[in-house]
């Protein structure tokens, strides 16, 4: 049997923890596929993680398995999950990084079947012991009621939302790209809710932005500018430089957006 297996981490390239699951994995299930979604997300932040998963995983074909480690609570009393769903398998810690997998048909099971594993794992690498051995044998067929018991209380992020006072919404850097662009938590469907047919500002620290244009060549070149990006979300940007280093932003920040 051949599977799609994705990997999401926080553990960058530098350092060998993605080879090595890779290497579990197809130690098991040699016929996998293998497509790493990204290894840049910020250390230890697992609601980026989640709005990472959310964005990407629909885009991929039906029962392909999600893996993913942001784990600061690897080796504690924190449960090893998998999720099924009518459309994909998520495999990972239960700490809300799964949450877009949550739906009304999703079953979750508390991996406790040892023989999944890889024998003796550590307390500090659970993607190489536990998430990788599971997402392979997921791939090989088994099912995910066999590697565990079937659980109603998974941990679920509460994401953060864009709040609208005094007809301006307040919403925050969610995400910055490889090219410093920066994604915002305020979707296209939260600016057309407040629609009022005046030109849209935008606000993040001491910049205020007015160039909402439709693609980033609508932008006058080393200016800065806001549209709406593949993730249907408002995104900031400067046209040919990065607007996260010019404006010394992380996520997190601040973002408010008015109608003049």
């Amino acid at each position: 049997m051949s599977r799609l297996i994705t990997l999401t981490t926080d553990f960058g390239l530098t350092d060998p923890f993605v080879g090595i699951m890779k290497g579990v994995i197809l130690g098991i299930a040699p016929k996998t596929t293998l497509i790493d979604l990204t290894h840049h997300i910020e250390t230890q932040n697992i609601s980026q993680g989640a709005m990472v998963l959310a964005s990407a995983t629909p885009y991929f074909p039906k029962k392909t398995i999600h893996l993913a480690v942001v784990d600061p609570g690897v080796g504690t009393t924190r449960r090893p999950i998998v999720i099924e769903t009518p459309d994909a398998y998520f495999v990972g810690p239960d700490n809300g990084l799964l949450t877009p997998a949550f739906s009304g048909k999703a079953r979750v099971y508390e991996l406790i079947r040892l023989k999944y594993f890889l024998k003796s794992p550590s307390n500090t690498f659970h993607g190489r012991d536990v998430f990788a051995p599971v997402a392979a044998h997921l791939a090989n067929g088994v099912k995910p009621s066999q590697m565990g018991k079937k659980i109603d209380d998974p941990v679920r992020l509460d994401l953060p939302r864009p709040e609208l006072k005094d007809a301006t919404l307040h919403g925050q850097v969610i995400y910055a790209d490889n090219f410093g662009n920066l994604t915002t938590n305020i979707s296209d469907q939260d600016l057309k809710r407040c629609l009022t047919g005046k030109p849209p500002v935008l606000r993040i620290g001491r910049r205020t932005l007015k160039q909402f244009v439709r693609t980033y060549g609508d932008c006058p070149k080393g200016k800065a500018g806001f549209l709406i990006n593949s993730w249907n979300a408002i995104e900031i940007f400067v046209r040919d430089d990065n607007a996260q280093q010019l404006f010394k932003t992380q996520p997190g920040a601040v973002v408010t957006l008015r109608f003049s």
